[in-house]
């Protein structure tokens, strides 16, 4: 619907252009700037899209959590038990009669050299970047991010931290990350526990090994694919 409602606008911007003889390149003008209002207020709804449901899933998070066994059901067995532990019968010792299997050498890798992104990064002018590299699989890789990510700062597991976090992320330039995690993983041609693999290489790059950090960034990404 929307595609006709820009065509046509189009259409009556040109036809009142031939009728007040303006000339081609002041009616190409309106034209391109018809097209870009259209393509902003496009991106603009888009990206409100997003952070409302960003900011909706963060004050979900900070609600109280239910509490639930993890093996709620199981019962212990109330059959009685015997007075005397029984031994068990010594069992025969295994004679091996087949071929022992030669020692197979682990082969040795050396490190490849550094592959680029399909794509380049593009970030908003106002955010601050800084570059990591990993090593992946022998593969060195470089990344860039936006450095609000590094003061995720989860010190405590609970709804609180990470519903934070989770606004933190979400207030930062993460789409041009994605962008750069999804191009190695089509030119390295992984599969998703590969790609899985890889988003935790950064995080763990990113967070100085720390695993909560480096799971709640891998998740907060794999959301944002």
């Amino acid at each position: 619907m929307n595609r006709y409602i820009f065509g046509s606008l189009l259409f009556l911007l040109m036809l009142s252009s031939l009728n007040a003889q303006d000339d081609v390149e002041e009616m190409m003008k309106k034209i391109q700037r018809v097209a870009q209002d259209y393509i902003d207020n496009t991106e603009k709804a888009v990206q409100d899209f997003i952070d409302k449901n960003d900011a909706e899933f963060a004050k979900f998070l900070e609600e109280d959590w239910q509490m639930f066994q993890a093996f709620k059901g199981e019962v212990c067995d109330e059959k009685p038990k015997p007075k005397i532990i029984p031994v068990a019968e010594a069992q025969k010792d295994i004679v091996f009669t087949g071929k022992l299997v030669e020692k197979i050498p682990i082969p040795k890798y050396s490190a490849q050299e550094k592959v680029e992104p399909i794509i380049k990064s593009s970030f908003r002018p106002s955010v601050q970047t800084e570059k990591i590299t990993v090593d992946f699989f022998n593969v060195r890789l470089e990344w860039e991010f936006d450095v609000k990510m590094q003061t995720l700062g989860l010190s405590n597991i609970n709804n609180e931290s990470i519903s934070k976090c989770w606004e933190m992320l979400s207030s930062s330039d993460y789409k041009a990350l994605v962008d750069q995690t999804l191009s190695y993983k089509n030119s390295m041609n992984l599969n998703d526990w590969g790609y899985i693999l890889l988003l935790h290489e950064i995080g763990k790059e990113i967070y100085n090994k720390s695993n909560n950090e480096s799971n709640l960034f891998k998740w907060f990404l794999m959301s944002k694919v």
